[in-house]
């Protein structure tokens, strides 16, 4: 089943006269993973902030974007707020800045279950701790109130990212964009989130965009693959048949990219045991 339709959705910024995106399209069904991949710059979180209406700054957007029979752009900002409460859910790359300093991570947590899903206060304090036992941050029979109580800054940037994820998917959304989720997290927490999305996907038939520049993650998640360059979609397709037979220039260059990086580390690793 169709989830989302995205049509010549192009976003211009007027006062400097540049175009950020232009002319995307892409379809979304239930259960699917859509990766987006390119350089930064490319235009792919833009695109997906312009569906929630949550670009910044003089930014036109046009095109057409259409979500259980909805229109998103140009749709009133309290409908948008509704839509991202309740079935579109968000995870942003910089978890520090997604959490306001002056409240604890539990009562932020709570806050958004009692806005999004109407649960009275002592429900939502549950589903808060819910929460941090579901992204290991608490193991079974410890108290997730070592985590809930604490603010924003005496929590690393992996365990706020994790804290982010839980939320997002405890939301349970028909729709999950991750925006660089992984990005500058150890192995350990970059799995973990990988993992949480999977299994959710798995349970409940989320759809998700997963956009990154790990290009190992989204060859792992996604089933199918846009590469944007430039604000355009130079490429698309399944996943794996654009990773193994990449048509266009550009998506040989990012997969043979990484690629040779891949080949550097292994044989770093190779060569550092070899004279342990």
């Amino acid at each position: 089943m169709e989830l989302l339709k995205v049509e010549g959705l192009t976003v211009r910024d007027e006062e400097k006269g540049e175009t950020l995106a232009e002319n995307i399209s892409f379809s979304l069904s239930n259960h699917e993973c859509l990766g987006i991949i390119g350089e930064s710059g490319s235009g792919k979180s833009v695109t997906c902030r312009a569906l929630l209406g949550l670009l910044q700054g003089k930014l036109a957007v046009t095109g057409s974007a259409a979500f259980g029979g909805e229109e998103l752009i140009k749709m009133a900002p309290q409908r948008l707020r509704e839509i991202r409460a309740q079935h579109i859910s968000l995870m942003m790359q910089d978890a520090m800045n997604a959490f306001d300093p002056l409240y604890t991570i539990g009562a932020q947590l709570a806050e958004t279950f009692r806005e999004a899903r109407g649960m009275k206060r002592r429900e939502a304090w549950e589903a808060a701790a819910a929460v941090v036992r579901s992204v290991g941050l608490a193991a079974p029979g410890e108290d997730p109130a070592r985590v809930l109580k604490k603010y924003p800054h005496q929590l690393s940037g992996g365990m706020l990212q994790r804290c982010m994820t839980g939320l997002a998917l405890a939301l349970k959304p028909e729709i999950l964009i991750a925006d660089e989720p992984t990005t500058a997290l150890d192995s350990i927490n970059q799995r973990a989130i990988v993992e949480n999305i999977r299994r959710l996907r798995r349970e409940t038939g989320m759809a998700v965009i997963f956009i990154s520049h790990d290009l190992g993650v989204v060859k792992y998640l996604a089933d199918r693959l846009l590469v944007m360059r430039r604000g355009r979609i130079v490429e698309s397709g399944e996943a794996s048949e654009v990773f193994e037979h990449p048509q266009e220039e550009y998506t040989r260059y990012l997969i043979e990219s990484r690629r040779r990086m891949s080949g550097q580390f292994r044989r770093a690793v190779s060569e550092g045991g070899a004279h342990d």
